[in-house]
């Protein structure tokens, strides 16, 4: 685990008798995670006659993925299916898809999951989306303590420093804590054919953020 600091530019303004200086500064921490989120959407390759078939492979993909423990998504797992013309038969077909939302940290279980679900029939297609690194809640909260507690320090050591170069009385007026965020590590995932392949992370590093705006307020 790691910290870095960012630096925002510096404005200076006159206010009354007391000088105010105010600044913006970044705090982030980054760390590494094992939890990883993503989603894959299943659809019918070719169309089919029977609507009822493809609803049937829908059916097996989702028990599937709830024996999976996977995905557990709200909303996950529901499908849609539409008519589809073949003009040149002039006979009704259907195509359909599904969309999954995934979070895990057992690669080879979602490889497994995924090539069981190719199985179920050659007219099924998965199509994986990226694969993101992510902190949970707990861990997103104590990243954003550690983060305040670095911008109440950033703000003492401030204080005393603009004192030392000013000859003045300087005190941190406002502390102003933006609201934070995390920028998530990602890994691809190739898809080839039928055949898929969880690869090797590409970062699985997390990075906490926090922004401040400070304002110092300086005296005789």
């Amino acid at each position: 685990m790691f910290k870095k600091i960012i630096f925002a530019s510096v404005l200076v303004f006159n206010f009354a008798n007391a000088l105010e200086i105010s600044m913006q500064k970044n705090f982030e921490l980054t760390q590494t995670s094992s939890l990883q989120k993503t989603s894959f959407l299943l659809s019918v390759e070719k169309p089919l006659s029977s609507q009822n078939v493809i609803e049937s492979y829908f059916a097996k993909a989702i028990q599937k993925v709830k024996d999976s423990g996977l995905c557990k998504d709200e909303g996950s797992g529901k499908y849609n299916i539409y008519p589809y013309q073949d003009y040149k038969s002039k006979q009704q077909f259907y195509k359909g898809n599904i969309n999954f939302n995934c979070e895990f940290q057992d690669n080879k279980g979602y490889a497994l999951l995924l090539e069981e679900i190719s199985q179920i029939s050659e007219s099924l297609l998965v199509s994986q989306n990226q694969i993101n690194y992510f902190l949970s809640d707990d861990d997103m909260l104590k990243s954003q303590d550690l983060l305040e507690d670095k911008a109440y320090e950033f703000s003492r050591q401030k204080q005393k420093e603009l004192s030392h170069k000013l000859g003045l009385q300087c005190v941190a007026a406002k502390i102003e804590l933006l609201q934070g965020h995390q920028d998530v590590g990602y890994r691809a995932m190739m898809l080839e054919s039928k055949q898929q392949q969880v690869s090797s992370p590409v970062s699985n590093f997390v990075s906490a953020k926090l922004r401040v705006n400070f304002v110092f307020s300086c005296k005789n």
